[in-house]
């Protein structure tokens, strides 16, 4: 047995006469019996007042008086003994009872003359429905009946078609009623248990988004990284404090905008600062960036941007990470002043070292100063040994050039072609030992502006790559060609290849891919490097396709009289 909720002011949307008698009907357990008295007793009053008027004889039978007495009673009994404060929670019976014991005098001390009298029932009837459901009704059933049958009885009226009708009618007109009020009841308290059931787990989620946003906050500010997220409109909706402490330096004192590409010198646009890249819709990784004045602390500043995408597939805004990379790049400048300088005081060493090799060889060949087959070995190890040695240092000078912007060409004409004919007649007799077939598709090239030894450096690196990481019986093909306005150099093998995650890192310094690491494949991780950086220079691409177990394919595309300075 459930109550209704008292209505407390005005709901919205509903009309306050609506509101009125909605907070009169209220549940017996939840407010005064009075409230569910008064309708049927100003009924009966009414008719009361109607009697006075047109049939004044009526009101002085026993009948009337006791009905009106028992009905003023029951009134009285509401007021003075609410239910919350009645030891008994059947209070509602005794009251709905004394109204049908009056309703049926009612019918009785007129005679019958006023049959439609019997319909009052359905006040108490309605009341028992809904306060008692089921039970309710079934009693509310009986006592209707009950106030049909005792006044025909008790006045002896023979039984007609027309008292038949009488008697069936209205009982069956207030059946229909309590059973809709049942109903409607039931209907209404389940939607107030799923509302109230509905509320509790907003309130519990709305708890729960709360203590997350605050966890989120506090991750937020917790972090040593500056984060910016943008809606799909562009708008700023959350900054954490580090994006502000960074975004502070690019306001100095002076005024001007103090944010600078990489090379630290040259001012960026607002148009392609981070934000604004996000708030077009674009992404980026390691997007290096300086903020403050050359003339004093500058931070280096590396950013990402991640669209944020929804399970539909909508664009929902970004991410921007701002990552305070100075202590980084520092290192990383002291690093490549450390190697420069260190390879430039080793190549000196290392070549005359290399030149008295080269003496004793040619001592040795000439029968000059003849040596025995052991040291004739030692001296071979040595100069082998040095030449890789020359090597690593020659490759750690290019890169210092290339990350200081220092690689300079020195160009004349010539074609690619004739230099990839010299290259691969002079690899051709390693590959022939390692018992890998070279073949040498190479087509003529028109002539073009080309640094001569820093592009044979390109294609002798490509070769010994291709020769390191193919097994003997496989294959490696050196291929030219002109595609529109430019030389393309193919330089494709049968080897072991890298997986796609090796692939994206090839152009890294000192990267080395797992498949040559499990291989023992010597190497520095300098090779592509330089040749994308010289390929580069030339105004071309490098491009670089493997597959794991199947091979790999670099292609150079040099464009025809295009040279950067």
């Amino acid at each position: 047995m459930s109550g209704l909720a008292t209505v407390v002011g005005d709901p919205p949307g509903i009309s306050r006469w609506s509101a009125a008698l909605a907070s009169m009907v209220v549940r017996s357990s939840g407010g005064s019996l009075l409230t569910l008295q008064i309708p049927l007793t100003l009924v009966v009053g009414l008719v009361v007042a109607l009697f006075a008027v047109a049939a004044s004889q009526i009101l002085v039978h026993p009948a009337i008086v006791l009905s009106v007495l028992l009905i003023l009673g029951g009134c009285a009994y509401a007021r003075w003994a609410p239910a919350r404060r009645i030891g008994s929670r059947w209070a509602p019976v005794v009251i709905c009872l004394v109204d049908f014991a009056a309703i049926g005098l009612l019918r009785y001390g007129t005679h019958l003359e006023f049959g439609i009298l019997g319909v009052l029932s359905v006040f108490p009837a309605a009341w028992l429905a809904h306060t008692y459901l089921w039970r309710g009704a079934a009693l509310a059933g009986a006592a209707t009946v009950a106030v049909t049958v005792v006044p025909e009885l008790a006045t002896s009226t023979a039984l007609t078609v027309h008292v038949g009708v009488r008697l069936i009618l209205l009982p069956l007109i207030v059946a229909a009623v309590i059973v809709a009020v049942v109903v409607i009841t039931e209907h209404t308290a389940f939607q107030e248990r799923e509302l109230q059931r509905e509320h509790a787990r907003l309130d519990a989620a709305l708890t729960e988004s709360e203590s997350t946003s605050l966890l989120l906050d506090a991750m937020l500010e917790s972090l040593d990284t500056g984060l910016l997220a943008i809606d799909s409109s562009g708008e700023t909706i959350r900054m954490n404090t580090t994006t502000r402490e960074l975004y502070d330096l690019t306001l100095p004192s002076t005024g001007a905008r103090a944010v600078f590409a990489a090379d630290r010198t040259s001012p960026l646009g607002r148009e392609l600062m981070p934000a604004a890249l996000a708030r077009r819709g674009e992404q980026a990784t390691g997007r290096l960036m300086w903020f403050g004045l050359p003339s004093g602390r500058q931070r280096a500043i590396s950013a990402n941007i991640v669209r944020i995408v929804d399970s539909a597939g909508v664009d929902r805004g970004a991410l921007v990470a701002h990552h305070d990379v100075t202590e980084l790049m520092e290192a990383i400048e002291s690093k490549d002043r450390f190697v420069g300088t260190v390879s430039h005081e080793l190549r000196t060493p290392l070549t005359s070292i290399m030149g008295y090799l080269e003496l004793i060889a040619e001592d040795d060949s000439a029968g000059d100063h003849p040596l025995s087959p052991e040291t004739r070995e030692y001296v071979s190890i040595a100069r082998r040994n040095a030449e890789q040695l020359l090597s690593l240092v020659s490759d750690l000078l290019t890169t210092a050039q290339i990350d200081s912007g220092a690689l300079r060409l020195t160009t004349d004409e010539t074609s690619l072609s004739t230099l990839v004919s010299e290259a691969v007649e002079a690899a051709r007799p390693r590959f022939d030992e390692a018992q890998i077939r070279l073949t040498a598709n190479v087509v003529p090239t028109v002539p073009q502006e080309i640094d001569r030894r820093r592009m044979a450096q390109v294609i002798e690196n490509l070769l010994s790559n291709a020769l390191k990481y193919t097994p003997a019986g496989g294959s490696v093909t050196v291929a030219t060609s002109t595609v529109l306005d430019a030389s393309v150099l193919t330089v494709s093998d049968t080897g072991i290849g890298m997986n796609r995650a090796d692939l994206g890192k090839m152009f890294t310094k000192f990267f080395r891919a797992e498949s040559a690491r499990e291989n023992r494949i010597q190497g520095f991780g300098l090779g592509l490097v330089i040749c994308r950086a010289i390929v580069e220079a030339h105004g071309g691409k490098l491009r670089i396709d493997s597959a794991l177990g199947r091979g790999t394919k670099v292609s150079a595309v040099l464009p025809v009289g295009v040279v950067e300075d």
